[in-house]
C-alpha cells in the first residue's frame, strides 16, 4: 500500500514588484584613511548643466571617536 503526497505550494509571493527597499551605498576614505560607509539617498544627474554629477550621501554609522 502505497501512499502519494502531493505537494503543492501556489503561494502567491509576488517578486516583481518594485525594489524600493534596495539601497546604494559608497565607502568614502578620508584624508587620514578611515573609511566611512555613506547612504546614497539621491543621484543628480548634472552632466549637462555642470558637467558634474551630484550625489546626496547620508552617513550609515555614527563616527565610533
Amino acid at each position: 500500500m502505497t501512499e502519494e503526497h502531493h505537494h503543492n505550494h501556489n503561494h502567491s509571493h509576488d517578486h516583481d514588484h518594485e525594489h524600493d527597499d534596495e539601497h546604494e551605498y559608497i565607502t568614502l576614505i578620508d584624508e587620514e584613511g578611515n573609511e566611512s560607509l555613506f547612504e546614497i539617498l539621491l543621484t543628480v544627474d548634472g552632466q549637462e548643466e555642470f558637467g558634474k554629477n551630484y550625489v546626496l550621501l547620508y552617513p550609515t554609522g555614527l563616527a565610533e571617536d
